[in-house]
C-alpha cells in the first residue's frame, strides 16, 4: 500500500510540474483528503471550474494525507 501512495504522489507531482510548464495563466493546486466529506462534496465543483476555464486554468489534485506533500502542506498550514 505504501508504494501505491508513493506512486500516487509522484503522479500528482508530475501533473503539477506539467501544469506549471503548460504556459496557462493559472494553476490551482487543490489539496484534498479522500476521507474528507467536504473535500469530496467540492470535487464536482472543482472539476466543473477546470472544464469551464480550460483555456487558461490547470487544476491539479493533491492528497494532503500523502507524506510526499508534507512540505507544501506544512508551508500552507493545511490541516
Amino acid at each position: 500500500m505504501a508504494s501505491n501512495g508513493a506512486e500516487q504522489a509522484e503522479a500528482e507531482q508530475r501533473a503539477f510540474a506539467a501544469a506549471l510548464a503548460s504556459g496557462k495563466e493559472a494553476t490551482l493546486l487543490e489539496f484534498y483528503s479522500p476521507k474528507c466529506r467536504l473535500c469530496n462534496s467540492l470535487l464536482g465543483f472543482v472539476l466543473e471550474m477546470e472544464t469551464r476555464n480550460t483555456q487558461w486554468l490547470n487544476v491539479v489534485m493533491a492528497d494532503a494525507e500523502n507524506q510526499k506533500w508534507l512540505p507544501e502542506v506544512s508551508y500552507f498550514y493545511i490541516l
